[in-house]
């Protein structure tokens, strides 16, 4: 899959609600109602979790809208550009069905091997495509990519009538980027299962060794596969890779940059097209101390916090914003919405 690795799926938390009818009594009463009260946080499990902590990190329910960079999908499958433009456009829909994110389209830019260091084990993106999506302000980089097929093969029935079982493993790989910090907030793979044809293993026998194995484990013909099954496997996979992708981005805080300033006003990169109202409050953030990442990339974390300015004119894409406390207010620092 190139320079990409996936990892594991997140777990579930799950929870039993259990009922206790012994109690007749008014203590006993007051106990079963508090133990109840305790099962039903228990029931809402990760979820409220995920709910109380997602409201007490600033920015995450600003109600700005968070500008996403989309980079063309990677068809390392094979599936066709039809079909890609066909995906692209489900998943852009899915994803933005309420017009929470601005989805802006990118150009594929090759990626030099030179600019990227990559671990064994590791996701590299070219610094360039980061750094672009940087300058236009944007909150996100998202990337999707088609692996190759995978293809199982195995043994079935009893000689002379054994047949080749084979399956074909259709995935979408997805990987979301915070633009502000370089680090990897998403990755997921999805996949499904198509049947192909089965082989006669008495043919397949009569061939050289090596023209077996290359046969039953490295090749099959395209054809081989029913269009209807692929297109209802891809739709799935894109269906579930757009759930996780939106869920993982409403749950990012909103975050923006000082662009400059000048005089007392500062120029940040917020304005109209997010929702971005006047006498909106923002914190400002500094660096924190650089860490050197495995891959060769420097991060550098959410710092201290410097003061707060308050936004006195909305433009279409920027706006003007004055100082409220602390200070000093320079260029590049991160801005995000006073909870």
């Amino acid at each position: 899959m190139g320079p990409f690795s996936i990892f594991g799926k997140g777990g579930e938390c799950r929870a039993k609600l259990e009922r206790n009818t012994s109690m007749k009594y008014p203590v006993a009463s007051r106990i079963l109602l508090g133990i109840l009260l305790l099962s039903l946080v228990s029931w809402a499990g990760c979820g409220t979790t995920k709910r109380l902590y997602s409201k007490a990190r600033p920015g995450v329910n600003s109600g700005l809208k968070k500008r996403i960079l989309l980079l063309p999908f990677m068809d390392q499958a094979g599936v066709g550009a039809v079909r890609v433009r066909e995906m692209k456009i489900r998943f852009i829909s899915l994803l933005n069905k309420d017009k929470e994110f601005l989805v802006t389209e990118g150009s594929q830019q090759a990626i030099s091997t030179a600019r990227i260091k990559s671990p064994v084990f590791g996701i590299a993106v070219d610094p360039e495509q980061v750094k672009k999506a940087r300058e236009m302000g944007m909150n996100a980089l998202v990337t999707v990519v088609l692996p190759p097929y995978e293809l199982y093969a195995k043994k079935a029935g009893i000689w002379p009538f054994r047949r080749i079982k084979r399956k074909l493993e259709i995935a979408v790989v997805v990987n979301a980027f915070d633009v502000t910090n370089g680090t990897l907030f998403l990755t997921k793979l999805e996949s499904r299962k198509i049947r192909l044809p089965n082989l006669d293993e008495m043919d397949l026998e009569a061939l050289e060794p090596s023209a077996y194995e290359k046969r039953l484990e490295k090749q099959f013909d395209k054809s081989e596969i029913d269009e209807k099954k692929l297109a209802k496997a891809l739709k799935q996979i894109v269906k579930s890779q757009a759930s996780a992708l939106r869920e993982a981005l409403v749950e990012q805080p909103w975050a923006g940059r000082i662009l400059s300033t000048d005089s007392g006003s500062i120029i940040i990169d917020a304005g109209k097209d997010v929702g971005l109202r006047q006498g909106f409050v923002f914190e400002v953030f500094g660096r924190g101390e650089p860490i050197t990442c495995a891959d060769g990339r420097t991060l550098y974390p959410l710092g201290q916090k410097v003061g707060e300015i308050k936004v006195r004119q909305v433009r279409a894409r920027s706006s003007l914003a004055i100082p409220l406390q602390g200070g000093p207010f320079a260029h590049g620092q991160e801005i995000r919405p006073k909870g």
